[in-house]
């Protein structure tokens, strides 16, 4: 059964109904839980910055279902397949825990900083609040806390890309050559 071509559009307008629409159960619901989640946690949880993401994955949803409008029903069913199994890849077997092992320090660093930011919003914020009329600098400076803290990581893996990989020959050599048995 064709689709029609306007209920795609407008389908499309929200993340994952579009998929849905076009018999995308699972890659649908994701897209919905993805985009919602992110919306109800930087609610919840005052993360503004989290919001960065929004834009990606309505745009990535959005231009996904155009993509997938042509497409037959079989077409569509092995796409999701493909897509699924590319997701789930991602976080079975080794995957996940090499990317733990190779990111752990920035992960967990990122974690501490949001959550200590979290702590320091919802349990000093009344006494921040408080005090904005005797110190106005300190209010804004921890009001504008995140937008600091994603300044400085910026600069920081900004230099650290910049500045590269130290080449070769400033590594110590310490392989002796090997120049036979008459030595």
């Amino acid at each position: 059964m064709r689709k029609s071509k306007i209920l795609t559009l407008l389908f499309a307008l929200c993340p994952g109904t579009g998929h849905m629409y076009l018999g995308q159960m699972k890659k649908g619901v994701l897209f919905l839980t993805l985009f919602w989640g992110v919306i109800g946690l930087a609610g919840f949880f005052y993360l503004v910055p989290l919001t960065i993401l929004l834009p990606v994955i309505w745009f990535y949803s959005f231009f996904d279902v155009l993509n997938l409008y042509p497409l037959t029903p079989e077409q569509r069913e092995i796409q999701e397949h493909a897509f699924l199994a590319e997701f789930s890849h991602f976080f079975a077997g080794d995957n996940f825990q090499k990317l733990l092992e190779k990111r752990g320090l920035i992960l967990g660093a990122g974690l501490i900083l949001v959550g200590g930011y979290l702590l320091l919003r919802t349990l000093f914020s009344p006494l921040i609040y408080s005090l904005a009329h005797y110190f106005p600098a300190l209010y804004n400076l921890i009001y504008d806390m995140p937008t600091i803290l994603v300044a400085i990581l910026l600069l920081f893996f900004g230099f650290k890309l910049v500045r590269g990989k130290k080449p070769a020959s400033d590594q110590i050599d310490d392989l002796k050559e090997y120049k036979g048995h008459d030595e």
